[in-house]
């Protein structure tokens, strides 16, 4: 028996991991879904994390630093984002300058992604980031041979922005799906523990999982105890605001008159702002789109599998080398 787990968690982390690879090589879509979503609900039922399933499996659960050259494009970083965040990985993209001498073009810099998570959640990133840009460039492709368009020109652009729009959308769902699910849960159990008089205080949920990793991985960048200072910080922050909003209180209480002139002054500040901050950020945004090619782009999405070991057949499984 693994230390640490009883024979009956041992027995159900050996029955995800019969799941997780018949789904990942079960070319049968339907089924292979099956087994991936059984292995989401044990992971789910007992609280088992993917640490402890890597020290049944027997692979490496060490925190690993990882770049992939990439991200020129703002839907290719958008997309790397979000998948990470799925795999609670943590994610920033950085500039690098190119030596004069191994310049191609005379481009002076590079980006890359970065990255920072368990060993297996890193791969995991890595693997799904590739094959969804590589999904989206295969769809752009052949819809631009489709209309005769340049898959270079602006509308092909415009269309790739539409396709990682909704695959971020999918992505985002995912994990609210995930949360919800495992909520359920978690009430499900917390009720027939209560009728047992057990207490499931400790219980690990993908909240609690999803911030030790955010933690971990942040110290992993910045140095041990990052998080740690960072969450002290921002208490003290919370502290302080919260003596400013006693003591105004205090004195709009007693200035009735100079306390509504203040709130009408900083209601009308807070709009201007918004309406200027609105303006700029459609404009970063969406200034040049082309929003036919844009929504085409979201529709022709949908055929889009979240999941590479289920795209091994039909129209949208087609893929090639992405960013």
């Amino acid at each position: 028996m693994t230390e640490g787990f009883t024979p009956e968690q041992e027995k159900v982390l050996e029955q995800i991991q019969k799941l997780l690879n018949l789904a990942a090589k079960n070319s049968n879509e339907h089924e292979a879904a099956l087994a991936a979503s059984k292995a989401q609900e044990l992971l789910t039922k007992h609280n088992l994390d993917t640490a402890a399933l890597e020290r049944v499996t027997g692979a490496s659960g060490k925190r690993q630093k990882e770049e992939v050259e990439g991200g020129f494009y703002r839907y290719h970083r958008e997309i790397w984002s979000n998948v990470a965040k799925l795999n609670f990985c943590l994610h920033w993209v950085q500039t690098r300058y190119i030596p004069h001498e191994e310049r191609v073009r005379n481009v002076r810099q590079k980006r890359v992604h970065r990255l920072v998570g368990r060993t297996v959640n890193v791969r995991t990133t890595i693997n799904l980031s590739k094959y969804l840009l590589s999904a989206i460039e295969r769809v752009t492709r052949e819809t631009c041979e489709t209309k005769k368009l340049p898959h270079l020109g602006g509308w092909a652009m415009s269309f790739r922005e539409g396709c990682a729009y909704r695959l971020i959308q999918a992505l985002r769902d995912r994990r609210i799906e995930m949360l919800d699910a495992e909520h359920k849960a978690r009430q499900e159990a917390e009720e027939r523990a209560a009728r047992a008089g057990v207490s499931l205080e400790t219980a690990l949920t993908i909240t609690s999982y999803s911030q030790s990793e955010e933690d971990a991985n942040k110290d992993e960048r910045f140095g041990e105890g990052y998080s740690a200072s960072v969450r002290a910080r921002q208490a003290e922050a919370a502290r302080e605001q919260r003596e400013r909003e006693q003591a105004y209180t205090v004195w709009a209480a007693a200035n009735p008159k100079k306390a509504a002139k203040k709130a009408a002054e900083d209601k009308a500040k807070q709009e201007r702002e918004m309406k200027r901050w609105e303006r700029s950020a459609s404009d970063r945004r969406y200034g040049h789109i082309n929003n036919q090619a844009f929504w085409a782009g979201h529709e022709a999405a949908k055929d889009i599998s979240l999941d590479p070991q289920m795209a091994s057949q039909g129209k949208a499984k087609r893929i090639g080398r992405g960013d």
